[in-house]
């Protein structure tokens, strides 16, 4: 058995970076990886084509908590923006200040305030214009 299995199974992993229902099902790193990458290709997930390989480290995962944290709202399409809002009850409109209806993608993708030069899929890169852009922007 490889180390990488012995130290998921026995705790002593420093991060767990496969689901849990894998764990015991697969005897190798490798197959465990592409059942993994398998499941993952046939899931209906929102931007799902930034990432072409779940089991690798996503750009950006050496980042501050806070803002891994915000650039996988963005990444994922869900996060506290006016259209959130508006259908939590916690805000009247959905409106973004340029009028239109404020989506996470909408602020990355469309909105002549905010929108990240490249749009989501340059935002997915991590590098250092994204975390400026990040730290610039009041939604968080």
């Amino acid at each position: 058995m490889s180390s990488e299995i012995e130290s998921i199974l026995t705790g002593q992993a420093r991060t767990l970076f496969l689901p849990t229902r894998y764990v015991g099902l697969y005897l190798n790193l490798t197959d465990l990886q592409e059942a993994w990458k398998e499941d993952w290709a046939k899931q209906e997930i929102p931007n799902q084509f930034l990432i072409t390989d779940p089991t690798s480290c996503q750009p950006g995962f050496d980042l501050k908590r806070s803002d891994w944290t915000i650039l996988n709202r963005y990444r994922a399409g869900h996060g506290i923006c006016a259209a959130s809002l508006h259908a939590w009850c916690i805000r009247d409109a959905p409106l973004c200040a340029c009028g239109s209806k404020q989506t996470m993608s909408h602020i990355v993708n469309e909105c002549p305030l905010t929108k990240f030069p490249g749009g989501l899929q340059a935002l997915h890169s991590a590098n250092k214009d994204t975390v400026t852009w990040l730290h610039q922007l009041s939604i968080r």
